[in-house]
């Protein structure tokens, strides 16, 4: 007898024996230490094909059994909760019983165990579409349960029916930690993590899944170098054809910098993280839906337009609960997004974003207990009957898939999105656009406020601090110039400052670590402190020599001034000093002989660091013009003066000095009495 006709056979007798074949034994204790374990299950269960379950048994006896009950469909999520914990099964369809000495381990200690549901050669018919909870239950040798387990049976309707848009993000986000204030570092638990999640999504690479990575983390892996470039070509792999969303570069609070006044550092955040995920994907990011922090608010929301965001994804709890009117199905629709109440009465106004809100108890069973197949399973099971309340509705939901979540859930789950017909993978983008907003009675869109929540907010003096480091590291790029590598470098850890994940005592280190590199390098530069110079002409040259011991080229501005020189060249030189020592001879004029100072100052290109400071002593023997002009004209003078003067006395001399002139006498009269 063939394994088919077995258990044809066996359904059939149960199927007779009816809903009155109980168990015996509910009230026997059971063995402590057997257990179920749910290795894989067939997706879907479509009329006429075979539904498999594939088991481990730890602790049951070879001779024991495992029996397989399908129970009538669940009629909502409520009562599905209670089938998932083995309360409220309703009434049996069928029974299956295998012995385990029919079915020999497979590798891996496993077992499988098959439901026929071709109807036709006497399988069971399951001819209503809905989700059917499957117990399994294992005995030993004298029919006593040892344990149990509910797993569910999705059964997809007969027609092509309006699918369930189910929008999964993929987050890859691994915590901003620097060691060694240089290299950003990945542990190896989270390096593992993210392997494997990038290793699900790259296994079932047809299903539609947006991918959120923070670009930090990126950056993180290619720090790594070789152990990472495996995974990174892998990430690379699995990101192809799908959709990327914009994301900072590290997880921020929107709130908390615009409180801050640090829209600066916002918009930097978004400008390198579309710059790394361009680099690395080939492409930029094209999503427009934020996925909100824990402390959205009015500001954050405020900002997101700006940001070219006009959708966003916020956990349930982050927004006000629905009017009672609305609340008697799963709102599987988007809303509008309003600021948080205040306590002014004021009416509240939506914003021009609207949101998804994700759905508490999809979360519930994605975080729960079990093996990767089981939580898996739950999880599709609860988006099965979210669509079976209004399965003519177009309505959505929005999955997130982080590291923390087990790789074979993950692929489990991307596997039965595709496999199964109630449900339609898609984008952010298209679920946004192809489910219509949540309505009330009146046809109204539905708005949900924002609850307020605590803020962690960056105090007046940190967010001083972070605008004053942040022109140290503005005007260090001016310095190496912005294309420098270096300069990218710092650029990109100087963005962990204003990082969410971090305490203000990590980010204030990560601060004062990025500001400590940059003064290390612009201590490099160095040049002659005091100088004395000689000019024995008028025009001559200053020498001037600049040291860059920083390993790093440097564009700097060298700034003159001296009261009897001038600069034909100009009193601003820039330069850029590649080699590690520079010289430059610098013209000047001189105005003046004598001794007279000469400052020189070595800037920043923006002026406002301050590199070099020389004070040289200049003496100028040589004659200035305008001594020269002076001197000729006093020699003039003279000249002049001599000439006048010599003429002046001949014609003197010829006025008095005659013959007949008493001084001419050879004998001079004597007078009487000599």
């Amino acid at each position: 007898m063939t394994r088919r006709a077995f258990g044809a056979l066996v359904v059939l007798t149960t199927v007779l024996a009816g809903p009155t074949a109980l168990r015996e034994a509910d009230a026997a204790p059971r063995q402590a230490d057997a257990s179920i374990e749910l290795v894989a299950q067939t997706p879907v269960a479509t009329p006429g094909s075979e539904f498999a379950v594939q088991l481990r048994l730890p602790g049951v006896p070879t001779d024991g059994s495992v029996t397989l009950s399908i129970h009538q469909r669940v009629r909502s999520r409520s009562e599905l909760a209670t089938t998932i914990d083995g309360n409220g099964l309703r009434s049996q369809l069928a029974t299956i019983v295998t012995p385990l000495a029919t079915l020999p381990e497979a590798p891996g200690g496993t077992r499988r165990f098959a439901i026929s549901l071709d109807a036709s050669t006497g399988g069971v018919a399951l001819t209503t579409s809905g989700v059917y909870p499957l117990e399994i239950s294992a005995t030993n040798a004298d029919g006593t349960e040892l344990t149990s387990l509910v797993t569910h049976m999705i059964v997809p309707p007969a027609a092509e029916a309006t699918a369930l848009r189910v929008a999964v993000i993929a987050e890859l986000a691994a915590p901003p930690v620097a060691t060694d204030g240089i290299t950003p570092a990945i542990d190896t638990d989270e390096l593992d993590a993210i392997a494997g999640l990038v290793a699900a999504l790259g296994s079932v690479d047809n299903t539609v899944v947006s991918l959120a990575v923070t670009p930090q983390t990126i950056d993180s892996l290619s720090a790594l170098g070789k152990p990472a470039a495996n995974l990174l070509t892998g990430l690379k792999k699995a990101a192809a054809g799908r959709p990327l969303l914009q994301r900072p570069y590290v997880n921020i609070s929107l709130d908390a910098l615009v409180a801050a006044d640090l829209q600066y550092e916002l918009l930097r955040q978004i400008q390198r993280g579309d710059l790394v995920l361009s680099d690395t994907f080939g492409r930029p990011p094209t999503e427009t839906t934020w996925l909100a922090g824990p402390d959205l608010g009015a500001d954050g929301l405020a900002t997101l337009p700006g940001l070219g965001a006009r959708h966003a994804v916020v956990s349930d709890a982050q927004v006000a609960p629905l009017p009672d009117n609305l609340v008697n199905l799963s709102p599987a629709k988007p809303f509008l997004l309003a600021a948080p109440e205040t306590d002014n009465d004021t009416e509240v106004v939506p914003s021009a974003v609207d949101a998804m809100a994700l759905d508490p108890v999809v979360i519930d069973r994605l975080e729960g207990p079990g093996t990767p197949a089981l939580v898996a399973n739950r999880v599709l099971t609860e988006l099965a009957v979210l669509w079976f309340e209004q399965p003519g509705v177009e309505r959505g939901a929005v999955l997130p898939l982080d590291t923390t979540v087990n790789p074979d859930t993950v692929r489990t789950i991307l596997t039965g999105l595709d496999a199964v017909g109630v449900f339609s993978a898609v984008s952010l983008a298209d679920l946004f656009d192809t489910v219509a907003p949540l309505r009330d009675a009146r046809q109204n869109p539905v708005s949900r406020s924002l609850t307020p929540t605590r803020l962690n907010r960056i105090a007046p003096s940190e967010a001083r601090e972070i605008k004053a480091d942040r022109s140290v590291v503005a005007t260090f790029g001016g310095l190496v110039g912005v294309t420098s590598p270096v300069a990218d470098d710092v650029d990109r850890r100087f963005l962990l400052a204003t990082a969410a994940d971090l305490s203000r005592v990590d980010r204030q280190a990560v601060a004062d670590d990025v500001v400590s590199t940059i003064n290390d390098l612009v201590a490099g530069i160095s040049g002659p402190e005091r100088f004395v110079l000689t000019l024995t002409d008028r025009k001559g040259t200053v020498p001037l020599t600049l040291r860059n011991d920083s390993g790093v080229p440097m564009n700097v501005v060298i700034r003159l001034r001296s009261p009897k020189l001038a600069f034909p060249e100009g009193t601003t030189i820039p330069i850029r000093l590649v080699e590690t020592s520079t010289r430059l001879d610098i013209p000047v004029v001189a105005r003046a002989s004598g001794a007279f100072p000469l400052n020189i100052e070595v800037t920043s290109p923006n002026g406002q660091r301050q590199l070099v400071v020389s004070r040289y002593t200049v003496r100028s023997t040589a004659v200035a013009g305008a001594g020269i002009v002076l001197s000729i004209g006093a020699g003039l003078f003279l000249m002049i003066w001599w000439a006048r003067h010599w003429r002046r006395t001949r014609r003197s001399g010829r006025l008095i000095a005659t013959p007949d002139h008493p001084s001419h006498r050879t004998n001079p009269p004597t007078t009487a009495g000599q």
